[in-house]
């Protein structure tokens, strides 16, 4: 089975924990796959040691710019690789034909609001409109 893990939109953490750990699991799970692992560019994640593993790595960019590159770098990578089945992680699924399950989450659910607090003002206004959106309140208003 060929299995792609898209985790170009992971950073810190997230991109860690699937370039060593998801990836360790499902060989050892399933040790003839074949998986191609795609994750930014400017993190130094461990990469696998196997050949059955291939990477691509995404540059870092705005979300216009990654909307063009998932359109037609990733695409096209997707193509050759013709994966039985992707997983889509960071809530960003992949126009495409294949089988796919798309890893949904949110830190900020879990998690009280002073973990955060080292955040930059733009992202912790970006996390409270978020929140605000998927709040009962809004949406009763719908």
């Amino acid at each position: 089975m060929k299995i792609a893990l898209i985790a170009s939109r992971l950073h810190t953490g997230g991109g860690y924990v699937v370039g060593q750990k998801i990836v360790e699991a499902v060989l050892d799970l399933l040790p003839n796959n074949e998986i191609l692992v795609v994750s930014p560019e400017n993190t130094d994640y461990p990469t696998p040691k196997s050949t059955q593993v291939e990477m691509l790595k995404c540059p870092r960019q705005t979300s216009l710019r990654q909307m063009l590159w998932d359109g037609t770098r990733l695409r096209a990578k997707l193509d050759e690789f013709s994966p039985d089945w992707v997983w889509a992680l960071g809530n960003y699924p992949v126009a495409g034909r294949w089988r796919q399950s798309v890893l949904i989450h949110d830190a900020h659910l879990i998690f009280d609001a002073e973990w955060f607090r080292e955040d930059s003002l733009t992202n912790r206004l970006k996390k409270r409109f978020g929140k605000y959106l998927r709040s009962e309140e809004h949406t009763s208003e719908l």
